[in-house]
């Protein structure tokens, strides 16, 4: 949070705010954060709308798709444990 508090500070007209929220999981604990929307076109958004597709690399397509993985995978954990705390208490 200091990082984020460092780049409010130099960059204040082009960092979002960012509230924490809190962490999910207890060994391996997500931070959990909500950030505003910036004003303006995401450039993702801007490529959609002129047409442009972006070609991955196969690196790139992989550190995401694994990123998404572990990501369902840490989620589906961490509710499958919650269900059985609940039943055993």
């Amino acid at each position: 949070m200091d990082t984020l508090r460092l780049a409010v500070e130099i960059h204040a007209k082009i960092v979002a705010d960012c509230t924490y929220h809190g962490s999910i999981g207890e060994t391996s604990p997500l931070a959990v954060y909500v950030m505003r929307k910036l004003p303006g076109v995401t450039h993702i958004e801007a490529q959609c709308t002129m047409g442009f597709t972006i070609q991955p690399s196969e690196e790139a397509e992989f550190r995401l798709r694994n990123t998404m993985v572990d990501l369902a995978r840490f989620v589906y954990h961490l509710q499958w444990s919650n269900s059985i705390d609940h039943h055993h208490h």
